[in-house]
């Protein structure tokens, strides 16, 4: 063979990986994103995970502690499950400071106390991510 042929079954060759390459990449695009990013479901948003508690007003005298829960969202609002939340209250005692949440993406939590003010709650889940949302609850 000569020189020549050489170099005509080698630009063939490039030609045809590269061929394939587009239109591997035009018919698997879907799939090919699927495997090279991270899904957006599974890693928690800050603004469209929520906090609620009930009620926002209580008196002390009554002993009834204040539910809270905390509800774990993606980017998209799906629910993630088996994050840590940690909560934190600037006035009176929780039943407990951390949790993790279900399948639904929630997590419950009581609030306490025996004086009276304001209980700002703040969230954070996996220790890195503060949800946008805070609630503050009032102890008469």
């Amino acid at each position: 063979m000569g020189k020549l042929d050489k170099k005509f079954i080698a630009l063939l060759g490039v030609f045809f990986l590269s061929f394939l390459l587009f239109i591997s990449l035009l018919f698997f695009r879907d799939n090919i994103s699927m495997i090279t990013r991270a899904s957006e479901d599974t890693q928690p948003s800050a603004e469209k995970s929520l906090i609620f508690a009930w009620p926002l007003q209580t008196k002390i005298t009554d002993n009834t502690p204040i539910k809270i829960s905390v509800f774990v969202r993606s980017v998209s609002g799906k629910p993630i499950e088996n994050k840590v939340i940690m909560i934190k209250t600037s006035l009176g005692q929780l039943n407990v400071s951390s949790g993790a949440s279900d399948k639904q993406g929630k997590a419950e939590f009581e609030l306490s106390s025996r004086e009276a003010g304001e209980a700002k709650l703040d969230v954070t889940i996996d220790n890195t991510l503060q949800i946008k949302q805070s609630v503050t609850v009032k102890f008469e």
